[in-house]
């Protein structure tokens, strides 16, 4: 069951900006297990605390006592933290953390569902890994914002290390694709 969420507050009384994508990503979630199970029947469970930090998995999906099937899932994002608007054309990866080990593309859920404006993409995580490695083979780290998509950005003096990825690719990547916002 989700926790309460307990938001933190700055000194000017807005909400920390850390705690909004953590509640953003939990409405993410619980939206795409609804709509999984009203697509294709099943039950979906939310993952444990543990499988959610240390295995990239949001949620397990299952149909008749088969196996139960992790999933990871991401939400629309801003191409850059300072535009206004969501962009569902790209979606950001993730190959490192902030610690700089594996990234979320390196979890265990097999599928990544991505959200667009309309649809979710269940794209199976080893064919992003095929994606992503072979656009991004012999392109350089960069340090400063791309604007183009696969190549690879680290923040300056981080350890992680993400990707932008047309939402097109992941498109003809996907193993399934569930429409509701047309």
């Amino acid at each position: 069951t989700v926790q309460p969420l307990k938001f933190l507050k700055t000194a000017n009384g807005c909400f920390n900006e850390k705690y909004k994508f953590y509640k953003d990503g939990l409405i993410d979630e619980e939206f795409v297990m609804r709509l999984t199970e009203e697509k294709w029947g099943g039950k979906s469970e939310k993952s444990s605390r543990k499988d959610d930090i240390y295995n990239h998995i949001d949620f397990y999906w299952s149909r008749d006592g088969s196996e139960k099937i992790g999933f990871d899932v991401k939400g629309v994002k801003k191409s850059r933290r300072s535009d206004d608007m969501k962009d569902d054309s790209i979606h950001w990866v993730e190959l490192l953390n902030v610690q700089g080990k594996e990234g979320w593309l390196y979890g265990k859920a097999k599928y990544i569902a991505f959200l667009t404006n309309t649809s979710i993409l269940y794209v199976p995580r080893l064919e992003l890994i095929n994606l992503i490695n072979t656009k991004i083979k012999n392109t350089s780290v960069k340090t400063s914002m791309p604007n183009e998509c696969y190549v690879p950005y680290q923040r300056r003096d981080r350890m992680d290390l993400i990707v932008k990825v047309l939402t097109s690719d992941l498109r003809k990547i996907a193993k399934q694709e569930l429409v509701y916002g047309e």
